[in-house]
């Protein structure tokens, strides 16, 4: 059993994905983290950087998409996709679960925040300019306002 399930989307990924592993392994215990993916069957690039990047996670598993995903607007299969991952977290039976695309980056101690406020669902959403943001902020519902982090 893992403490946590990563549940990756990752179609046309392969350009993030280093950097992906880089913020991941600054969040999660590699040993107690198990890894889900959805890559098109197509997409060699991604499934290659996957099987070459994750060494250590407490196990991986890449699965084969049941949808085209010739552009970026087959929703059904985006659907799909991610409703497989949440059944694959489900039946791992890991404490949390995280759905985190790949071209998405974290700062170190995002998800052991996450983890510690006990939020029942938790998602990651970050800058997309490669520069640290200026201030993280969390939002504090028993007081309802936004404090910094």
């Amino acid at each position: 059993m893992v403490d946590i399930v990563v549940g990756a989307p990752s179609w046309k990924k392969s350009w993030s994905l280093p950097l992906f592993f880089e913020s991941l392994r600054a969040n999660v215990d590699p040993a107690k983290t198990g890894l889900t993916f959805v890559v098109p069957a197509q997409d060699h690039a991604t499934r290659e950087i996957i099987a070459n990047l994750s060494d250590g996670f407490a196990w991986v598993e890449i699965q084969r998409d049941k949808f085209p995903f010739d552009d970026d607007t087959n929703y059904r299969a985006q659907a799909a996709a991610k409703n497989y991952l949440i059944a694959q977290a489900i039946k791992s039976r890991a404490k949390h679960f995280i759905m985190w695309d790949t071209d998405l980056l974290a700062p170190a101690g995002t998800v052991e925040e996450a983890i510690r406020d006990d939020k029942p669902l938790t998602g990651i959403w970050v800058w997309l300019n490669r520069s640290a943001p200026q201030k993280l902020r969390h939002y504090d519902e028993e007081k309802d306002e936004f404090r910094d982090v």
